[in-house]
């Protein structure tokens, strides 16, 4: 599979372009959309799905047997059949409704806003997929059997969403809004009004002057929004000075399995890195081991430091278990990094860092078993 993987982006994702152009947003995306599981077109998406299809996408979602707590109580058959029951598969219908995220929300496994834990206090909420940001077009697949929860597709994920969090729009309404002009949130939390937007937030515009936006909240209601450093048009042209800005800002930022307290985890620092410069990344580490080319693969620490010498900065992912780390460049004779973690190696850190490939010897080379780079290479751009 990384084979064509790899022959696909060296054909096609890299084809064609001007040397002016860093990232392939258009041709990157659709490869996401099309390859990538959990990821969607929702620009395209059909106004039906059959119901077979609907009732697999929700069973796929088994009740993980390592869950003993639920809101820190032993939890017993009978919670976890309710749980089960509650998704309603046999009220699927084949209509499929539109909407939009009314504030920052969470995304569920299943249908309830319980803590499922492995253990009593656990940090960890194996109910939380991810945060979604306010204004970010959903597809409403189904509906719960109590009726507070809609099971969802994003461009990056599928789950279930407190139905309240949610405004259902008509399907021209929500085509509509793929074609209107936006703005992106360029800094971490920026408040507007009375919601808070991470970074990557992509809010319509209703007018603009030299001053100020005019844009459209999700309640439709308008607010004037003076132009500044934290806002710019959607999307933000790729450059590695502006991620540098970006991820250095984030420093120290808590560790966030999930998103829960809305924060981030590792694979979330990426995502929303690159929703800024237009580009929808698959929500886990996993996944976004599987988008760009790859440049470097399961080698000796020689060849690993060779990929990096040639690799482009901050678009350039290094890939363990697990975890995905984003190489910052190199740093006189050693490597930058950026990551959201919690543990690396022994040392327990809960927050995202950036350091050094050699000298804070993290002994990164044994531990990749890939490196990939959604850039154009530098010899393919300056040949």
């Amino acid at each position: 599979m990384f084979i064509n993987l790899k022959n696909f982006f060296i054909l096609i994702f890299f084809a064609n372009l001007s040397y002016a152009e860093i990232i392939d947003i258009s041709s990157l995306n659709h490869y996401i959309y099309t390859h990538i599981e959990y990821s969607a077109d929702l620009e395209h998406f059909p106004t039906n799905t059959e119901k077979d299809i609907k009732k697999r996408l929700i069973e796929k979602e088994l009740f993980d047997p390592k869950i003993k707590f639920i809101d820190n109580q032993p939890i017993i058959s009978t919670i976890i059949e309710n749980l089960l029951q509650n998704r309603n598969l046999s009220g699927i219908t084949a209509v499929n409704n539109f909407g939009f995220t009314k504030k920052r929300s969470n995304i569920k496994m299943f249908p309830t806003n319980a803590t499922l834990t492995y253990k009593p206090d656990d940090k960890i909420d194996r109910n939380q997929y991810s945060l979604i940001e306010p204004f970010e077009p959903v597809i409403i697949l189904h509906t719960s059997k109590d009726g507070e929860w809609f099971f969802i597709q994003t461009f990056f994920t599928r789950g279930w969403i407190n139905k309240n969090d949610l405004t259902n729009v008509s399907y021209d309404n929500f085509r509509r809004y793929f074609n209107t002009k936006k703005i992106v949130i360029v800094r971490d939390r920026v408040k507007i009004g009375d919601l808070i937007f991470g970074a990557g937030s992509r809010i319509p515009i209703e007018e603009e002057d030299e001053q100020y936006y005019t844009i459209i909240k999700p309640d439709s209601k308008l607010i004037k929004l003076k132009k500044d450093n934290d806002i710019s048009i959607f999307p933000v042209v790729y450059n590695y000075e502006i991620a540098k800005k970006f991820l250095d800002s984030l420093l120290d930022q808590p560790y966030d399995w999930g998103g829960k307290k809305g924060y981030r985890d590792c694979s979330s620092l990426v995502m929303d890195l690159f929703r800024i410069f237009g580009v929808d990344l698959p929500r886990n580490s996993k996944q976004q081991a599987e988008v760009g080319e790859i440049i470097w693969e399961r080698g000796d620490k020689k060849s690993f430091f060779i990929a990096l010498d040639k690799a482009e900065p901050f678009c350039t992912f290094i890939h363990m278990k697990g975890h995905i780390i984003i190489y910052g460049g190199k740093d006189k004779d050693d490597y930058l990094i950026y990551h959201a973690v919690e543990r690396f190696g022994n040392i327990l850190y809960n927050k995202v860092v950036k350091q050094h490939i050699i000298s804070d010897n993290t002994n990164l080379w044994s531990k990749a078993y890939r490196i990939t780079t959604i850039c154009r290479s530098k010899e393919k751009r300056y040949d």
